[in-house]
């Protein structure tokens, strides 16, 4: 520390003014930034410590006349230099990040210093000369205090040797500069290098502070959870974090500093950047943007990012806080989300939702056509081999259809039920653009047929299948996806009426009929409530004779807005919308409980035979819905005859196996309708529990006209006769056909010739007279 009044004139005392004004601005300066931040507390205690030193040169400096208190000269001086001693020690310790739990401890020796520096004065008055043991005694706590935290800025902060070098360098002019003094020892250049060195110290000092609040920062943004950089109006980056600068692609933010935006942004050109920088800065700008780029890494290759955006000023310059978030693995589950959303989860086709927004977009460019087809009988597959074979069907069908068809849009509907759409008039392969849209239809559908004359084959089976196609080509059948799906859907309906495999295109009058069974559903439904329905009995007469003690229910409906609807209208109705669980169900209960009426004035065991569907076996529980009427209206089971088709068999489903056995079992008789028609097998009579053989009208019809005809029914009679079967023959219009097959051996008749249907109260008369 300079003593002013010691040094020579004039050029000591010019130094030592120069020195505090510097002294006091560089102190000024460190408390300043602590003021900023409020947290580097090592600023603050260094700009005390060298401002008290300040203020002990300044008192020093002072004339006597101007001295405050000078009676108190000691104790000030002491003061002041435990506050310098106090500011260098605890910046130091501040800085290098020691633990101050202690900090008592090392102010309570600090204190006794300053007493013993006090105390010195007896043997020396400072003032007169710096060899006196006050002033020396000063000097070499500084000394020490400078030395030992050179010495731990070297050893523990690396990148701080410079500054410690400096401590160390002021230490030891700090102990020379009193014998210098004294003894005029070279002291222009002892001075000079002292304040060289103090004014490096606290430029040191400064640039610590600065340096550790610019690494702070550096750190804050380093620990972001996402990329971070800062670009100007130019659009230049001046400054990134490390994450940001990885993200990119490169090894550090030094590389990333001074590159253009367009350089990362490779779909931006510079107006755009600048376009997009005006946004920040417009009157009613509402920060934070947030946009979702393209970023161009440094090894050439993409990465989707979203850029959030917000405005920052410095120096009165506008400047973008860009935060970059890697969203590629969030674009990759939205990209899987939005396939979900429109692939079938189990085929990888178009689900209906997405085929039909893709038809409406090729709608916008050209005419299309639509087929939806299903495959024929997919539910007796589901229901015989169980729905993991159904499923690996419908894989293997979407399969088969993606190599014929790869370049077509394809969808599952759901279900068994596919689409197709294609261009007409298109030029690529899959279409003949100089054939006409119906010729392009028929070629598709000829394909498509193709595709399924191989038989399928999955874990052992072998399974034919075949395809019922609809189609409707816009703009004649419609200008949307709705309405051409809505259009071939019925078309593939019709197919199906038709017997199946095989391709029906849409026409108007299709439209109409589908809204006609539409209608017939709904006026159906309220059949029941409205009363509207009724049953007729038809008898079935034992062969030779005018008595019958058997009868067949048939249902009537007499429509209040339909009139009267045949029985060949409304039963398909039923069963394919599954109203006929419903109606069956009142038709058993009605038969039943007129049954039991008829029964209690007949003394003969009055049998009645009842229609019954699939879907009614189907449901849980048939059998003992039967046995509760039975009960309820004391019926003997075998007053209960269930007729089912040859279809109810074709599916040869376990469940149904099981039903039939339990109705068996409970003494309910099993009629086969229809025999002869359809998909007759005479496997199902030896498979099935039945009682009662019914022979198809066709058949019986047919007897009059050739001789094989009649030989055919004889053969059925035969066959009946041998398995122990009762045989009815159905539609017998002629005397003739009475007589014949009387003389085979058919034990039942029934038929216009013998009697038509009647309602219950005929039908009670007639029993009167049989009685």
């Amino acid at each position: 520390m300079l003593f002013p009044k010691l040094l020579p004139e004039p050029l000591m005392q010019d130094m030592a003014l120069v020195s505090f004004v510097v002294d006091v601005l560089l102190s000024v300066l460190l408390i300043f930034l602590w003021w900023l931040q409020r947290r580097d507390f090592h600023a603050l205690y260094w700009g005390l410590g060298h401002l008290s030193l300040t203020l002990m040169v300044l008192y020093w400096y002072l004339p006597q006349p101007l001295l405050p208190g000078y009676a108190w000269r000691y104790e000030i001086v002491t003061l002041l230099a435990l506050g310098g001693w106090c500011g260098y020690w605890f910046g130091s310790r501040w800085a290098l990040g020691a633990d101050l739990t202690h900090w008592r401890r090392e102010l309570w020796v600090l204190l006794i210093a300053a007493l013993v520096l006090r105390s010195s004065v007896q043997w020396g008055d400072p003032f007169v000369s710096l060899m006196s043991p006050m002033a020396l005694l000063h000097y070499g706590v500084m000394a020490v205090l400078f030395a030992l935290s050179g010495y731990w800025f070297w050893r523990r902060l690396p990148e701080y040797r410079w500054l410690g070098a400096i401590l160390m360098t002021r230490a030891l002019v700090t102990l020379v500069m009193p014998p210098a003094s004294e003894y005029q020892w070279h002291l222009s250049s002892v001075l000079a290098v002292a304040a060289a060195a103090k004014i490096a110290c606290l430029f040191g000092f400064f640039y610590l502070v600065l340096d550790q609040i610019r690494q702070r920062y550096r750190a804050m943004l380093d620990s972001l959870s996402h990329g971070f950089m800062i670009r100007d109006k130019a659009g230049y980056i001046r400054t990134a974090n490390t994450r940001g600068a990885r993200l990119l692609g490169y090894s550090s933010r030094q590389q990333l500093q001074g590159k253009h935006v367009t350089e990362v942004l490779p779909r931006l050109t510079r107006a755009m950047a600048d376009q997009y920088f005006q946004r920040l800065s417009a009157p009613h700008s509402k920060p934070p943007y947030i946009d979702e780029a393209e970023l161009l890494l440094h090894n050439g290759q993409t990465l989707q990012a979203e850029l959030i955006s917000s405005p920052y000023v410095e120096r009165g310059q506008l400047y973008a806080l860009v935060q970059l978030l890697d969203i590629s693995e969030r674009k990759a589950q939205q990209a899987a989300l939005q396939l979900a959303a429109a692939t079938d989860r189990l085929t990888g086709l178009f689900n209906r939702n997405a085929f039909g927004q893709h038809v409406d977009g090729l709608l916008l460019t050209q005419a299309v056509a639509v087929l939806v087809f299903d495959v024929d009988h997919f539910k007796r597959i589901n229901d015989n081999f169980g729905p993991q074979i159904g499923d690996q069907l419908l894989v293997e069908v979407a399969r088969r259809l993606q190599q014929e068809f790869a370049a077509l849009p394809l969808a599952r509907l759901g279900g068994d039920e596919f689409a197709l759409a294609l261009l007409l008039g298109s030029s690529a392969a899959e279409t003949v653009e100089t054939l006409t849209p119906p010729l392009v239809l028929q070629q598709v559908s000829s394909r498509l047929q193709q595709v399924f004359s191989a038989p399928f084959q999955l874990q052992g089976l072998v399974l034919p299948l075949s395809l019922s196609i609809g189609s409707c080509e816009s703009p004649t059948d419609g200008c949307d996806s709705d309405t051409l799906l809505k259009h071939a859907d019925i078309a593939m309906y019709e197919a199906k009426q038709q017997g199946r495999n095989r391709w029906v295109c849409f026409r108007q009058p299709m439209l109409e009929r589908s809204k006609q069974l539409l209608f017939i559903d709904t006026e159906l439904k309220q059949a029941i409530v409205r009363q509207e329905l009724s049953l007729v009995y038809q008898p079935i007469y034992h062969s030779g004779t005018p008595t019958f003690t058997k009868m067949e229910a048939l249902l009537r409906w007499h429509s209040r807005s339909l009139g009267v609807v045949g029985p060949d209208r409304f039963i398909p109705v039923a069963e394919e919308s599954g109203y006929i669980v419903q109606l069956g169900h009142w038709v058993l209960e009605q038969t039943c409980q007129q049954l039991a009426l008829w029964q209690q004035s007949s003394q003969d065991l009055l049998v009645m035979s009842v229609n019954v569907s699939a879907l009614q076996l189907n449901q849980p529980g048939f059998a003992d819905v039967i046995k509760q009427l039975l009960q309820q209206y004391q019926l003997q089971p075998a007053q209960l005859e269930l007729e089912i088709t040859e279809r109810v068999l074709l599916d040869d489903s376990a469940e149904v196996s099981a039903v039939l056995q339990m109705l068996t079992a409970l003494g309910v008789q099993i009629s086969l309708d229809d025999f002869g028609t359809g998909y007759s097998s005479l496997s199902y009579l030896s498979r099935f529990p039945l009682q009662t053989l019914k022979i198809d009208r066709s058949f019986v019809q047919a007897m009059s006209d050739n001789d094989r005809s009649r030989d055919l029914v004889r053969a059925i009679v035969a066959m009946g006769q041998s398995l122990q079967l009762q045989l009815v023959a159905e539609g017998v219009e002629t005397q003739e056909q009475a007589g014949a097959l009387t003389l085979l051996g058919c034990q039942f008749l029934q038929g216009y010739y013998l009697a038509r249907p009647q309602s219950a109260d005929q039908i009670s008369q007639q029993l009167r007279q049989l009685s």
